[in-house]
């Protein structure tokens, strides 16, 4: 990827998701354990406890196309983000499902135990160390406080009222390894180079049903990556944030674009071969929890709207340019 500074339970319910997203935040951790990667180098991009058989579902980290230059890749325990210090917001966020994750949402449970509790958002100190030695802003959890434009004026907590919106969910990140692991990557979820401005009802219930459905994939198939961003494609046909680019506006500067749609990859092995499922959801606030559903897009749709190319060591002509209904098919059966 080129411009990359490299120095530097199926049980789990959508109320339950619902409950999370206006939970009460509580304190930040005092520093960040990123560590600066390199996505031209296999060994360099990927999770720190990733396994190999993990990485491999990838096929690669994805490659960017696209003018902005400058970019940072933050290695997580359990999570990648390509972060775009132009843009503030990561161009993509990747992870890993394990099969056993449905189970652990069953204990892992701020009611079962304090200390899955939600904790406040908070900068990278690799993002903030990168943007300034560049010249550049860098976003703070002010940002989100009273963010909404003139375009999208609405009360906290309103359908449309801007929230930060995990690309690597908290849910799924406390769902990793073993419970130390799990705190460990539910904090690190709570990084602001995970966070993209996104209204509340298209969080939840529409986001938070296509983030569960992740968790019956990997019970389905043991074992599956995910890719999530933004997509900054304004369609006129359509109202704010859709149709055009506008910017938070919250307490503390600086604006940051607010995305027209959102993107999730799913990727698994399916009968031995690499199989995945891609959505293309526009930054809508009236959309109900199924209508992810209408928005399945082979993953060259999304690529032709982001400037990246997803699995790019996959010799399939055919992954990236059809869609397997096999993957809708898993969701319906009982």
């Amino acid at each position: 990827m080129k411009n990359h500074l490299v120095t530097l339970s199926l049980g789990v319910l959508i109320t339950g998701q619902l409950a999370l997203l206006t939970a009460r935040a509580g304190s930040a951790p005092d520093s960040v354990s990123s560590v600066v990667g390199d996505a031209n180098d296999p060994t360099k991009w990927t999770a720190t406890k990733w396994t190999p058989e993990e990485t491999a579902l990838f096929e690669g980290a994805p490659v960017y196309h696209g003018d902005h230059k400058d970019l940072i890749l933050l290695r997580y325990t359990f999570y990648v983000s390509d972060y775009d210090a132009d843009r503030l917001c990561p161009l993509w966020v990747a992870h890993i499902d394990e099969g056993d994750a449905s189970e652990k949402a069953k204990m892992r449970t701020e009611s079962h135990d304090s200390k899955w509790a939600r904790i406040g958002f908070y900068p990278d100190d690799n993002v903030v160390t990168f943007s300034t030695a560049h010249n550049l802003p860098y976003v703070v959890d002010g940002c989100y406080t009273k963010p909404n434009p003139p375009e999208l004026l609405d009360l906290p907590g309103g359908k449309i009222h801007i929230t930060r919106g995990h690309n690597a969910p908290n849910l799924e990140m406390k769902l990793e390894g073993n419970d130390a692991d799990g705190q460990e990557a539910q904090q690190e979820s709570f990084s602001l180079a995970n966070v993209s401005p996104q209204t509340q009802h298209n969080n939840a219930p529409l986001w938070a049903a296509l983030e569960n459905s992740c968790l019956v994939y990997s019970a389905k198939f043991q074992r599956v990556a995910v890719i999530t961003g933004p997509v900054f494609a304004p369609d006129e046909s359509l109202p704010p944030p859709v149709n055009k680019i506008i910017f938070t506006k919250g307490a503390k500067d600086p604006a940051i674009p607010i995305p027209t749609h959102f993107f999730k990859i799913i990727i698994a092995q399916i009968d031995g071969k690499a199989s995945a499922v891609a959505f293309l959801v526009p930054h809508l606030s009236d959309l109900g929890k199924d209508d992810f559903r209408k928005y399945v897009v082979p993953i060259s749709a999304i690529e032709a709207k982001t400037s990246l190319t997803f699995l790019p060591n996959d010799m399939n002509p055919t992954l990236k340019t059809t869609v397997d209904d096999r993957w809708l098919k898993v969701l319906d059966a009982p």
